[in-house]
């Protein structure tokens, strides 16, 4: 009886830890790429070839790269642009994606054939393989991550979005909307849209994770943002590991300190939402 307690009150506590470390490292990313915009302890782009590689100091805190610049400055601006590139990526997707999702299962018919059709070929390729396959055919630059990653994240907004409309077309409170003669459009953007938004929500922030990642892919193999030659360019944590690779044995912190970064902005998310879909989720709770 005992230990079935004790499992029973581990599991909601676990859910809410994921909760807590999710939201934390998304307001920390928030915060970053605000302070990065504002200020940084040194130059985010200015070369001092008097202090290439330098191991973490008082000076500076994390170190500094081949080119002699702060790594800390680099990690705070390359927050603004991660953060820019989840958002300009979600929103691609989400928006193309509800639409498609929306306009397939309430229309149904032909039309749902056709777009589920043209989703199911672009869900044959993984979401980094495909945002691959579009960054390559456009210029390299952050524009072109954003789209590519945006793009791919369309099949999984407008499954999730067609799902929920068909669950909810026939449902009584629909039926009394068509009776007071509110037309499909407003039904649709009034009344359904809104009961399934909590699922498109969670979703939001496991692509705002996905978007991230596959940018940073993206520019580690020179299809997303370049080398920043001016003061006014985007940093990119997928450039930083790029320019350390080489100096992986004699300057390891070069590396760490990006891939780190990455590694625990795209798990804050991911736990981010598992803890909304608990918490959305009856079931769960």
């Amino acid at each position: 009886m005992s230990a079935i307690s004790s499992d029973s009150q581990k599991t909601p506590r676990k859910l809410e830890a994921n909760l807590v470390f999710g939201l934390s490292v998304t307001v920390l990313l928030v915060a970053c790429a605000l302070l990065g915009l504002v200020w940084t302890p040194y130059d985010a782009v200015e070369q001092n070839f008097d202090v290439q590689l330098q191991a973490p100091s008082a000076a500076y805190w994390l170190g500094t790269d081949n080119l002699g610049r702060d790594t800390l400055s680099r990690l705070l601006r390359g927050s603004s642009t991660s953060l820019l590139v989840g958002v300009v990526s979600v929103a691609i997707g989400s928006s193309l994606g509800l639409l498609l999702g929306a306009l397939a299962g309430w229309i149904g018919g032909l039309l749902d054939d056709v777009v589920m059709r043209v989703l199911d070929a672009l869900s044959a390729f993984p979401t980094i393989l495909l945002a691959l396959l579009i960054a390559t055919a456009l210029r390299p630059n952050l524009w072109s991550a954003m789209l590519a990653v945006g793009i791919s994240s369309i099949p999984t907004f407008a499954r999730l979005t067609r799902a929920g409309v068909l669950s909810v077309k026939n449902l009584e409170y629909i039926d009394g909307a068509r009776a007071l003669g509110a037309r499909d459009s407003r039904i649709l953007w009034r009344h359904v849209l809104p009961n399934i938004a909590a699922p498109l929500i969670v979703q939001g922030t496991f692509a705002f994770g996905v978007a991230i990642l596959a940018e940073a892919a993206l520019s580690y193999l020179g299809l997303g943002i370049q080398p920043a030659v001016r003061s006014s360019d985007m940093i990119s944590w997928g450039v930083m590991l790029r320019d350390a690779q080489t100096f992986i044995y004699s300057s390891p912190w070069a590396t760490i300190f990006p891939g780190v970064t990455i590694a625990v902005t795209v798990l804050g998310l991911n736990l981010l939402g598992d803890g909304l879909r608990d918490r959305a989720d009856p079931r769960g709770r």
